[in-house]
């Protein structure tokens, strides 16, 4: 039973009226006005909060595990994973539920699990994540073509969480190249053209800031980091500084479990129950 709430760069914390639940990967409408919500609770669906009004709708009904809901650009598409076809894939939905969702790739073939992680910023290409061999990949699915998946950037090493910048040249991701996760950035689409490293003590969950003037990230010793980034004729990264400590809220899976708003002033968390100093959640034994 996870809440969700604002947090402010201060780490002043307002609490979103939605009720509690099993949260995952909470994210903002481009607008400000939505939430797409993974719930995994028994049914494990796509829901959308809406902020002004307090209501919740559920989007996904269909069996199968419904995940990492993703907002369009334009916000009339939620594109998430499901298992609806009886085999793991991307599909879209509108959000307002009006209609059936639509499937967006077959990996069958290819026996991939995707998970989607960024959505260019014309809508037309996907990028997402899978596991090939025990490891993350990612890849890209052109959604407006043929809708084949095609790696992006596979090597030996494990690559996540990939996230465009508002003008969709550079994406930022997390790899553990150096033995641990750290966050990185490349051009896109050409991502194997240069790398710059960004974080510096291990780093994980990276999203830019709307205007692309930062770059945040969870460090290793769950610190929310902000990293100034300055555009010349070169790239270039400041020194990570910390905004508050993210460590009451919930950061489980493999995705990234916060975002921020579009004005780039406050971030909605995922809060993980709160206990008593020293305790634990109380368990009950029945017997008989």
């Amino acid at each position: 039973s996870r809440t969700l709430a604002w947090v402010d760069r201060t780490g002043r914390e307002v609490a979103v009226a939605a009720p509690a639940r099993n949260y995952f990967y909470a994210r903002v409408a481009p607008d400000g006005k939505r939430l797409s919500l993974d719930v995994r609770d028994q049914e494990e669906d796509i829901w959308i909060w809406d902020l002004a009004r307090e209501t919740m709708q559920r989007l996904t009904d269909k069996a199968g595990a419904d995940q990492y809901g993703l907002w369009t650009p334009d916000a009339q598409r939620v594109v998430f994973s499901s298992a609806m076809s009886g085999h793991s894939d991307l599909f879209w939905h509108r959000p307002d539920g009006v209609g059936q969702p639509e499937q967006i790739t077959d990996t069958s073939a290819e026996k991939l699990t995707p998970f989607p992680n960024a959505i260019t910023r014309d809508g037309k290409q996907v990028i997402l994540r899978a596991t090939v061999n025990g490891k993350n990949d990612l890849f890209i699915v052109d959604i407006g073509g043929d809708r084949k998946v095609k790696a992006l950037l596979a090597t030996e090493h494990d690559e996540r969480n990939a996230a465009l910048s508002p003008d969709g040249r550079f994406m930022a991701f997390e790899s553990d190249v150096s033995g641990k996760p750290e966050i990185y950035v490349r051009p896109f689409p050409d991502v194997n053209s240069r790398q710059w490293p960004v974080s510096t003590a291990g780093g994980s969950e990276a999203v830019w800031a709307p205007n692309g003037t930062e770059l945040f990230y969870v460090a290793a010793d769950g610190k929310l980091m902000a990293v100034p980034v300055e555009r010349g004729l070169d790239l270039a990264f400041g020194k990570p500084a910390v905004l508050f400590d993210a460590e009451p809220y919930f950061f489980g899976g493999a995705g990234r479990n916060y975002d921020v708003a579009p004005d780039g002033k406050r971030f909605i968390m995922v809060k993980s129950p709160t206990t008593a100093a020293g305790g634990s959640v109380p368990m009950t034994v029945v017997l008989h």
